[in-house]
């Protein structure tokens, strides 16, 4: 993250462009909106991995690599003991 917000500042400086970063106005509907396709079928999230809560450091240095492709997923296990 702090990467990007580097490049953000220096963009403007070295490539005479602007950055403008999408500020959600209403996330309340933007969800709604998201549970509506999802349930029709017409939005699926792309997981690019999955790892277990273990093998965080792993994934984060799978992240840190730049080359994901969608989603990486870390997995809580659990034992309801009830």
């Amino acid at each position: 993250m702090a990467q990007n917000l580097f490049f953000a500042l220096i963009t403007p400086i070295i490539g005479n462009k602007k950055v403008i970063f999408p500020i959600p106005s209403d996330c309340r509907r933007s969800v709604l909106f998201i549970k509506k396709l999802s349930e029709e079928g017409k939005f699926k999230a792309v997981i690019d991995r999955k790892y277990s809560l273990k093998e965080i450091a792993e994934a984060y240095r799978y992240v840190e690599k730049g080359q994901k492709t969608g989603n990486v997923v870390i997995t809580l296990e659990y034992n309801n003991k009830t």
